[in-house]
């Protein structure tokens, strides 16, 4: 960390004045109101600030800040989101710093995109995002095809306090309640670092990407203790069942693909989950709620632009570890049976200044889903103003579980 932030340093010292400053920004206001608690849930004020310079050669440094401000409980924060410093050679690129890698073909939700910690807060705007980690990447640009490699020095868990929101109600997010996972994350040693690969080239029209990933999973894996009765095993003192929790390494093989079938955009992306087995004594009861096996994701999918402007894409997600936002089994002892789901999406702009969307997602095996209608006005040409109710569907499953809320927020770019 120290050598790479050190030639960070080292490269803007030198450039700073070898070219103008790029300053760019976004400041959004929101409003969320909470249909079920029927008050207003969340006020916030978010900002991010980016600024990039080009370097007297072949290259460029970026730096962003986000923050955010809550009015409800009036307090706020800053953050530095990424930082970076690219240099683009002959045959090869180079960048070093605090960065999000995103891989895959499919929209939004990508199975083979394993570098970066998903931020789950997004799930409800249709696409998982990632969290910058520390990291150096180089690519290869050959005649007929591009090799990529990563090294991540620094583990970064996901934030698992947003689960509570997510999917399984209490029951979900009193998992937590009593983990502490601080001394329970890897150590930042040469023999735990994260790397990854990735080949690309082109076949027959279509893009064609071979990847692999080795590393830890962002979430902890967790067992349970059962009784003779084959109940979980409760802690007297807090009252929630006895667990406990490590970080595991995986592999992940994966393999996507997009192109277009006559005017029909289509892709597929799948990655085989490799993780770390999670010793478990059945002598004492115990159960795994991670996935113990190897397991499959995969995403295909297409869209389509009709002549009247309307846009439609569809995506079928298969999730053979059970569930997309929940990595756990829920009922331990039990068979996991892969999620299944499906995606839509429509937009329409009347004109420049307004678009209606309509994005859903349905699980098939319990039949509970999202209905995230939109409309987007055009205040001026940086300046947007969305109003978005996220809808449930179903009485009792994974996705009836999230808040079902009206989002309204302004935001304006710079």
């Amino acid at each position: 960390m120290f050598l790479l932030t050190f030639l960070l340093l080292g490269i803007m010292t030198t450039a700073v004045m070898a070219a103008d400053l790029e300053i760019s920004g976004e400041l959004s206001q929101g409003l969320i109101y909470n249909f079920d608690e029927e008050q207003l849930s969340a006020a916030d004020t978010n900002y991010k600030l980016e600024l990039a310079k080009e370097l007297g050669f072949d290259g460029k440094l970026y730096l962003s800040f986000k923050g955010n401000y809550d009015l409800l409980n009036q307090t706020g924060d800053i953050n530095l989101d990424e930082a970076y410093t690219s240099i683009y050679l002959d045959t090869t690129d180079l960048t070093i710093g605090r960065q999000v890698i995103n891989w895959g073909t499919a929209d939004g939700i990508n199975p083979t995109n394993s570098i970066n910690p998903k931020s789950m807060d997004s799930f409800t705007n249709g696409e998982l995002n990632g969290e910058p980690v520390l990291s150096a990447q180089a690519t290869y640009y050959g005649n007929n095809f591009n090799l990529t490699g990563v090294v991540i020095p620094d583990f970064v868990p996901q934030d698992i306090s947003s689960f509570s929101s997510m999917g399984g109600g209490e029951e979900y997010s009193d998992l937590f309640a009593n983990l502490d996972l601080t001394n329970d994350e890897p150590e930042n040693k040469l023999e735990n670092m994260e790397y990854a690969l990735k080949a690309e080239t082109r076949a027959a029209g279509y893009d064609l990407k071979f990847s692999y990933f080795h590393g830890w999973e962002d979430v902890p894996a967790l067992k349970m203790r059962l009784n003779s009765e084959g109940n979980p095993v409760i802690n007297p003192e807090t009252g929630q069942p006895v667990l406990f929790a490590q970080y595991r390494k995986v592999d992940k093989l994966g393999l996507a693909t997009a192109g277009t079938l006559n005017n029909v955009g289509v892709w597929a992306e799948a990655a085989y989950v490799i993780p770390e087995k999670l010793k478990v004594d059945s002598a004492a009861g115990e159960v795994s709620m991670s996935m113990n096996e190897p397991y499959l994701q995969a995403v295909i999918g297409s869209d389509y632009t009709f002549d009247n402007g309307i846009y439609a894409e569809g995506q079928y997600l298969y999730y053979g570890n059970g569930s997309l936002i929940i990595p756990y089994n829920l009922n331990p002892g039990e068979e996991v049976e892969a999620g299944q789901y499906l995606m839509s999406r429509f937009s329409y702009d009347f004109d420049q200044d307004n678009t209606v969307e309509l994005t859903s997602i349905i699980n098939l095996d319990d039949q509970s889903g999202l209905v995230i209608p939109a409309y987007t006005h055009r205040l001026t040409q940086v300046t947007d103003l969305k109003v978005s109710p996220i809808l449930t569907i179903g009485e009792d499953g994974e996705l009836s579980n999230l808040p079902q809320q009206l989002n309204v927020s302004i935001k304006t770019s710079f």
